[in-house]
């Protein structure tokens, strides 16, 4: 009889047990979020996502690949705190390595706003990293030339070829040739480059929708080239400008 009765009290503290845990009321926060989502996406105008035409926003994962068509651009708020805005023309791809967001920039021109554990922007044979809080932007300059600004802190631009680095301090712009790896390119050795499709900053594209929440999203502004005589050859010097102005609030 005793174990019997102790067969029947192990047996009743069982589905106790098991009524407790099964009408628990189950919270969102219980759950950690999706590993793979690497934030999201707001578009305006012609914005591709995945090869996928993107109405208004969008969820960002690893590998995927983002386009802006002509007079439209994309704002990105990413898990760790970056924030891009990606111009017209512009071809990107964004991936997680060794749990570091990495933006690989093919054409076109970004504006960046670095949290506490920055991005990377990937060119080809250079890594441009901004600093912790920086702000800046990196820019096609015809098929072969990049331009990095800085507007706030400080961007360190590392060839990999050379295992080289050097820093673009605030306020300052720098040139890279990613054909030949030359860095510090002078605005003189841009004279026979073929003027860049770049917007102008007298009929900047529509700003995308805002957003109400916590944060706060990316510098506003975009990369612009102008072509200026220098003489009376037919040479000439192209130079670009980050639109200064104060970060949007979503």
């Amino acid at each position: 009889m005793a174990i019997k009765d102790l067969y029947r009290v192990l047996t009743s503290g069982l589905l106790i047990c098991t009524l407790l845990v099964a009408t628990s009321p189950l919270m969102a926060a219980d759950f950690p979020p999706a590993k793979g989502t690497l934030g999201s996406l707001i578009a305006a105008g012609s914005v591709q996502l995945r090869g996928v035409t993107v109405n208004q926003e969008g969820t960002l994962f690893s590998g995927d690949a983002i386009s802006t068509g002509i007079n439209s651009q994309a704002r990105m708020m990413l898990v760790d705190g970056n924030q891009v805005e990606l111009f017209a023309g512009t071809k990107s791809a964004l991936t997680r390595v060794d749990d570091k967001l990495r933006l690989t920039l093919n054409s076109g021109h970004v504006g960046f706003k670095a949290s506490a554990k920055p991005l990377t922007i990937g060119l080809t044979g250079f890594e441009v990293l901004p600093g912790i809080g920086a702000s800046g932007g990196v820019a096609f300059l015809g098929e072969d030339y990049v331009g990095i600004r800085a507007i706030v802190g400080s961007v360190t631009v590392h060839n990999a070829s050379t295992n080289k680095s050097l820093i673009v301090t605030s306020g300052n712009v720098h040139v890279l040739n990613l054909k030949t790896g030359q860095t510090n390119v002078p605005m003189t050795q841009l004279a026979s480059v073929r003027t860049p499709s770049l917007p102008s900053s007298a009929a900047p594209p529509a700003a995308p929708p805002r957003q109400t929440g916590a944060g706060g999203c990316c510098t506003a502004g975009q990369w612009t080239a102008i072509a200026i005589g220098i003489g009376a050859g037919t040479g000439t010097a192209l130079y670009f400008v980050f639109r200064d102005s104060s970060p949007s609030r979503p």
